[in-house]
């Protein structure tokens, strides 16, 4: 809810703005005006938000900017189609955005895991000992996923402890209470 507040004002802003410019212009002119401000609600990450700029791009235009003005009613029938444009570009237009904003953020985060691998690949092939590679790697795994430690065993699992798959599910899934989970270590076929 809170976004969505946060996303109104730019739009309604921009059809205030626009009360001076009314009378020697198209109201098409006014609706294109908008679309910026959506596409930038879109891009700061929030779906609530490119709708509370819509909904109030749509409901500012047509009481500021459209005849009867400072009425929530609209007597030309290319107001009405401008109206409804605006809704449908303007939820595109910050969709496209939203999504080009998490991709970019998707694949900053993936380059970071990318740096990790390389980080971890160094140390190996500088003849760091094994005992330190495996906990440099451990420790680097336990800041990924959000954990609290982690260590590596060869020893057999516990029957009851979840271990995560190669298709990345928990077989069995984790009881209530969990406390850790196996993630195996495979090499050359092998679950080390």
């Amino acid at each position: 809810m809170v976004a969505f507040a946060l996303g109104a004002p730019a739009t309604g802003a921009m059809a205030v703005l626009w009360i001076p410019l009314r009378a020697g212009h198209s109201n098409g002119a006014v609706a294109l005006a908008m679309m910026p401000a959506t596409t930038a609600v879109g891009a700061a990450r929030s779906r609530p938000a490119v709708l509370g700029a819509t909904v109030c791009a749509a409901v500012s235009f047509t009481y500021f900017d459209t005849q009867p003005f400072d009425r929530f009613t609209i007597a030309k029938q290319p107001d009405v189609a401008t109206a409804v444009s605006l809704v449908v570009v303007g939820l595109l237009t910050g969709e496209v955005a939203l999504r080009m904003a998490r991709a970019r953020r998707a694949e900053e985060s993936t380059s970071g895991y990318l740096w990790r691998v390389r980080d971890a690949a160094a140390r190996l092939a500088q003849g760091e000992e094994l005992a330190v590679f495996i906990g440099a790697v451990a420790a680097e795994l336990a800041a990924v996923v959000g954990g609290e430690g982690c260590e590596f065993s060869a020893e057999p699992l516990p029957a009851a402890m979840a271990v995560v798959d190669r298709s990345g599910r928990l077989d069995p899934p984790a009881a209530p209470g969990a406390t850790a989970v196996a993630l195996p270590v495979w090499a050359l076929g092998e679950d080390l």
